[in-house]
C-alpha cells in the first residue's frame, strides 16, 4: 500500500471521528435541552394543579354556603343575608379562577403568587373547563336573583331559592366530576414529561457510554498499533545491528551510548558492555586529550539547533583518527577509525 494511500484512510478516520464526536455533541445538547424542557413543564404542571385545588376547594366552599344559605332561611337565622352576600363574591371568584385557567396567568394561594400557563392542552380538557364555567354562571346568575328579590321583599324569593338549591345539587356533582377529570388530564401531562426527563436521561447517559466505549475501542486499537510498529522497529533495529559489519550507536545530548549498538563496535573499540557509558569515557585511553576536547565540543554542536549539520560535519576531529587498542589477544594494535 502506497504512502499516499495510507495517508488517504487516515485522514478519513480522523474525519469520520471528528463528525461522530460533533454529532454525539449535538445529540446530547438536544437531550439536555428537551430535559430542561420537559423540568419547566413539569414544574408548570405542579402549578396548575395547586391552582386546581384551590378552585375546586373555593367551590367547594360556595357549595357549602348555599347549603348554609337555605338552612338560615328556613330557621329565620339573622345571618342569612350575610351568607347571601358572601356567596355571589365566591362564585364570582370561582369565575374569575376558571378565566386565568384558560388563559393562563397568576393566582394567590396563601398570599403567595403562582403563575401557570393554560391548563387547555386539548379537546377534553378544554370541555371539562367550559363544563365547569356553564354550571358556575348557572349558580350565580340563580343566586343573583334571589339576592335581588330578597332586597325586594319579593314574595317569590322563597321559590327562587329552592330553585337554586335544586340547581346546585346537579351542578356540584357536574362541577366535582369536571374538576377531577380536568385535574386528572393535568396530571397525566405531568407524569408524562416526568417519564420523557427519565428517558431523555437514561438516552444520553446510553449515548454517552456507547461514545466512551467508541472512543476507548479506537484508543486501545491506537495503542495496540502503535505498540506493534515499535516492536516492528525495535526488532528491525537490533536485525540490523547484530549483522551491520560497522560500529553503530546512538548517543544523547548527555553524550551516553543507548543500549543497542552494533554487535562488532565492541571488538573496534577493544571495550565491553558500552551500553549507558559517556562517549568521552570510552574515547579517552584511545585518543588524546587534544582530540578528546575537540569530540566534545563537536557533539555539543551536534545537539544545538541552531547549528548547520553541513558545517558541523566538516569540523568532526574524528572523522579518520588513529588509535591504539587491546585486541582480544592482549597486544596492542593500531588501527584507523572513522565517527
Amino acid at each position: 500500500m502506497s504512502k499516499k494511500s495510507q495517508s488517504v484512510r487516515k485522514n478519513d478516520r480522523h474525519h469520520y471521528l471528528i463528525i461522530t464526536t460533533i454529532v454525539c455533541l449535538i445529540t446530547i445538547v438536544i437531550l439536555i435541552a428537551l430535559s430542561f424542557y420537559s423540568v419547566k413543564k413539569v414544574q408548570q404542571s405542579e402549578n396548575q394543579l395547586l391552582a386546581l385545588v384551590e378552585t375546586r376547594n373555593a367551590t367547594n366552599r360556595a357549595a357549602s354556603d348555599i347549603i348554609d344559605t337555605k338552612i338560615s332561611y328556613h330557621t329565620g337565622d339573622s345571618s342569612h343575608r350575610q351568607h347571601l352576600s358572601e356567596l355571589v363574591p365566591k362564585l364570582t371568584k370561582i369565575s374569575h379562577y376558571l378565566n386565568i385557567l384558560s388563559t393562563g396567568g397568576k393566582i394567590d394561594i396563601h398570599g403567595k403568587p403562582i403563575a401557570f400557563s393554560s391548563v387547555i392542552v386539548d379537546e377534553a380538557s378544554k370541555g371539562y373547563l367550559v363544563k365547569i364555567y356553564i354550571e358556575i354562571s348557572k349558580l350565580k346568575d340563580s343566586i343573583k336573583e334571589y339576592s335581588t328579590q330578597v332586597a325586594t321583599s319579593d314574595a317569590d324569593s322563597r321559590y327562587t331559592l329552592g330553585r337554586a338549591i335544586a340547581r346546585a345539587r346537579p351542578s356540584n356533582k357536574n362541577l366535582f366530576e369536571s374538576l377531577d377529570l380536568l385535574v386528572a388530564s393535568v396530571a397525566n401531562q405531568k407524569s408524562l414529561h416526568t417519564r420523557l426527563i427519565d428517558i431523555y436521561q437514561i438516552l444520553g447517559g446510553v449515548i454517552a457510554i456507547l461514545y466512551l466505549a467508541a472512543f476507548l475501542l479506537i484508543f486501545m486499537r491506537k495503542l495496540k498499533t502503535v505498540g506493534f510498529q515499535e516492536e516492528k522497529a525495535t526488532l528491525e533495529m537490533q536485525e540490523i545491528m547484530a549483522t551491520v559489519n560497522e560500529g553503530l550507536f546512538l548517543i544523547d545530548a548527555d553524550m551516553k551510548i543507548s543500549g543497542q549498538y552494533s554487535a562488532c563496535l565492541e571488538s573496534l573499540i577493544g571495550q565491553q558492555d558500552i551500553a549507558n557509558r559517556r562517549l568521552d569515557d570510552i574515547l579517552k585511553p584511545i585518543i588524546s586529550q587534544k582530540n578528546l576536547v575537540m569530540t566534545r565540543d563537536f557533539i555539543e554542536q551536534l545537539f544545538n539547533d541552531r547549528a548547520k549539520e553541513k558545517l558541523i560535519q566538516d569540523l568532526n576531529p574524528l572523522d579518520r583518527i588513529a588509535v591504539q587498542i587491546i585486541n582480544e589477544n592482549n597486544l596492542f594494535d593500531n588501527r584507523y577509525l572513522s565517527y
